[in-house]
């Protein structure tokens, strides 16, 4: 709510000076600690009792009658660490539906602020000349808080003062239906991200793009629309060039094709996004090393089951020379290496 007020106040201080505006608006829900207001949580308390499972299949076939996925998407094996709705012991099915209530109560409350600041925009008249692009910055998050203490000793229930869980492995795996994996790692659950963008009279309203994007495009996009030119330096000091494509031809609704590679390093987390070519490689943790790289074509298995890396072995030597020389420009410290300093210092 707070940051929904100050948005408004930012809105309105920008139409009295009659001045364009550049509006972030990072809203920290719906990230744990899980809280939110009890009339909100009330909507949603008993709706998610059916468990994970249910969900998951749920929400695959409403984003295939949208649209959204292709109707020829799989869903990803339910994540090794979430057991089956049917083996929740009865008493804890309640306080995981308390999780999810009070997530998707987050969110409720996000898309009211929104709301709000839609209709200021209608108030100032300015709602047809505004380009807004709604997305997250990862996928779900599965990391386990639970009331562990892992910051304060609580002993609270979820959504009120006292309380600071997360919503954990299960329903993370269902938020990132049909995916694999979560937030921290590059596989889609990790990396792909909702993208709503708006722009009455340009975007044609209800039209989709499967085309491959990613935040470094939404620079080059807003430089675009808006005919500004990015400058090479400021106050003496050289500025990077933009690393990304202008996604304007695909709000248009217009054929557009990627024509650069697409790279990712998080923790020791790694992929390589090259046409409908997918190489991928996870971190682990536990043994401070590398797994093996995986490939996957994402036009015909977006949720990455299938591993063809024995299958093109070029493909991959191809694709890991092309990221080997992205992470020497970009300054990517393996993670290995990192591992091995804090060792030592410690």
């Amino acid at each position: 709510d707070a940051f929904t007020s100050h948005a408004i106040r930012f809105i309105e201080e920008a139409s009295e000076k009659k001045a364009p505006f550049f509006l972030y608006l990072a809203y920290t829900a719906p990230h744990w600690p899980l809280h939110a207001l009890p009339g909100d949580i009330d909507k949603y308390l008993g709706k998610y009792m059916t468990g994970w499972d249910s969900l998951r299949l749920q929400r695959l076939e409403k984003m295939k009658s949208l649209g959204i996925l292709p109707a020829g998407v799989d869903l990803s094996p339910p994540d090794h660490r979430v057991p089956p709705w049917s083996e929740v012991p009865e008493e804890e099915k309640e306080m995981w539906d308390r999780r999810m209530a009070v997530y998707s109560a987050m969110i409720d409350r996000m898309d009211q602020g929104i709301g709000k600041i839609l209709e200021t925009l209608e108030k100032q008249g300015r709602e047809k000349n505004t380009f807004i692009v709604f997305l997250a910055d990862n996928g779900g998050c599965h990391e386990p808080i639970k009331n562990r203490g892992a910051y304060l000793p609580t002993d609270g229930i979820t959504g009120f003062p006292g309380s600071f869980d997360s919503y954990e492995y299960p329903w993370a795996n269902a938020s990132n239906t049909p995916f694999r994996l979560f937030k921290h790692w590059v596989h889609e659950g990790g990396i792909a991200s909702p993208f709503i963008a708006w722009y009455p009279g340009f975007i044609p309203a209800g039209s989709i793009s499967h085309s491959p994007a990613h935040i470094i495009d939404l620079m080059p996009t807003f430089v675009e629309l808006s005919g500004a030119a990015y400058p090479e330096s400021f106050s003496g000091k050289s500025i990077l060039p933009m690393e990304g494509e202008s996604l304007v031809h695909a709000l248009k609704g217009q054929r557009w094709t990627r024509t650069s590679t697409l790279f990712w390093e998080h923790m020791g987390n790694r992929a390589v996004r090259e046409g409908d070519w997918k190489l991928v490689s996870e971190y682990d943790n536990s043994m401070k090393k590398f797994r093996p790289w995986e490939l996957y074509d994402i036009a015909e298995n977006r949720t990455e089951t299938n591993d063809l890396s024995d299958k093109h072995p070029e493909i991959v030597s191809a694709m890991i020379r092309s990221y080997d020389t992205w992470a020497g420009r970009a300054g990517v410290i393996p993670k290995n290496e990192l591992d091995s300093i804090r060792a030592a210092r410690r």
